[in-house]
């Protein structure tokens, strides 16, 4: 009767061990979903942060190319100033030089308003990136703070 008394006891307590070996399992079987998940999550906001990082070098590439751009236009424009302020003196006195003076002058406003048209462009371009760049960076904010 002892013996069946300790047999009974150690039953229950192997039952015991093995209903705390049971639940210590899906707890190591939950926690490590939950580590698979914050992983992915990590590696999601990591390749995020990755591609707004491309994004901003790429933008600070292309404006830095803008006002390459516009600093051209403008010695060109200073150049072509020049240019027909010489051919007005010259105009004064030989006639023959009207002409190519209103050639000059023609292609100066054509210039201009290509800088003009070039100025605005690059306004609507940095406007465009600034407002992606605000978006993305909104992006990563959110899933940051996820």
């Amino acid at each position: 009767e002892r013996r069946e008394s300790h047999e009974g006891e150690f039953r229950r307590r192997l039952a015991e061990v093995e209903r705390s070996k049971a639940a210590l399992s899906d707890e190591n079987a939950q926690a490590v979903r939950e580590l698979w998940r914050v992983t992915e999550e990590l590696e999601a906001k990591r390749a995020a942060e990755a591609e707004h990082m491309r994004f901003k070098t790429e933008m600070e590439e292309q404006a830095k190319w803008l006002e390459e751009r516009h600093a051209t236009a403008l010695r060109e424009r200073e150049e072509l100033q020049s240019q027909l302020d010489t051919m007005q003196g010259l105009k004064d006195a030989q006639a023959k030089t009207s002409e190519e003076a209103r050639q000059l002058s023609s292609e100066l406003a054509r210039r201009q308003r290509a800088l003009e048209q070039l100025e605005e462009e690059k306004e609507r371009f940095q406007a465009s990136k600034e407002q992606e760049l605000r978006r993305k960076e909104r992006t990563i904010d959110e899933m940051i703070n996820e």
